[in-house]
């Protein structure tokens, strides 16, 4: 679900005494002011000029997740599908493949969090990607996942830099898992990181499943979390349920 589009560039150069002008990519459907980069450069421009400048650009877009309107239980992303249910909230992320060459496309939720940090009654599943780039799928796990001594790091890192009572974390407070999985036939693996008390120094208590699934050149990785309660467990495999019928399509 790849496609391209022709980017028109407009450059806006405006004056006031001393001129101001601004470099803006519009692309349609989108406000320009959203795509003013920077101020490159103040001069000396008496009138106030308005230039249009348009030249064919191929741009690459990537879908976002949207719903499919003949079933409103699914929802769509580029090369992948997965069933949601109607009540959870769907939320697109941006269509700008990052520098790093990971991607975004959104994240769905089973309501409305309240707080920055999460929400205890609410799981969100978050789906991305990251591109390989000639790294092999074991070392882009390794790379983006939780290693097993990922616990003891936190709880240094805590003890050191947190002030009490979050300094006095243990490592019977952090648990991390590895499992190799089938997920709707595809080689997978899944890593589990749960802290039952703050364990990073912004935020509440992760409690995070993340799948990553090889697809080749991109390895896409569906995380499912919430934060710690007494209910957190039964949250996350209410998430998990959803994560697990990610499935790749042509």
């Amino acid at each position: 679900m790849k496609f391209q589009h022709v980017a028109m560039t407009i450059v806006l150069i405006l004056a006031v005494g001393a001129g101001v002008y601004f470099v803006a990519e519009y692309q349609p459907g989108s406000s320009p002011n959203d795509y003013i980069k920077e101020v490159l450069e103040d001069g000396d421009v008496d009138d106030v000029e308005v230039e249009e400048i348009a030249e064919e650009e191929v741009v690459e877009e990537i879908a976002r997740i949207v719903r499919d309107e003949s079933n409103l239980e699914i929802v769509v992303g580029d090369g992948f599908i997965l069933n949601v249910p109607e009540s959870w909230v769907v939320e697109p992320a941006s269509i700008d493949r990052l520098n790093a060459g990971s991607y975004l496309y959104g994240v769905v939720s089973s309501g409305e969090a309240e707080g920055v940090y999460g929400d205890p009654n609410v799981v969100t599943v978050i789906i991305e990607d990251v591109e390989a780039g000639g790294l092999t799928f074991e070392e882009v796990v390794a790379e983006r996942g939780y290693a097993l001594a990922t616990p003891q790091d936190l709880v240094d890192s805590m003890r050191i830099n947190a002030n009490a009572p979050y300094n006095e974390i243990t490592l019977d407070d952090i648990s991390v898992s590895h499992e190799d999985v089938n997920l709707n036939g595809l080689t997978a693996v899944a890593h589990e990181l749960i802290c039952e008390k703050n364990c990073w120094l912004e935020g509440q208590p992760p409690v995070i499943r993340k799948y990553f699934v090889n697809g080749g050149e991109l390895v896409y990785v569906v995380t499912v979390r919430t934060v710690w309660s007494e209910g957190a467990m039964e949250l996350l495999d209410v998430g998990d349920a959803v994560a697990q019928t990610f499935q790749l399509v042509q």
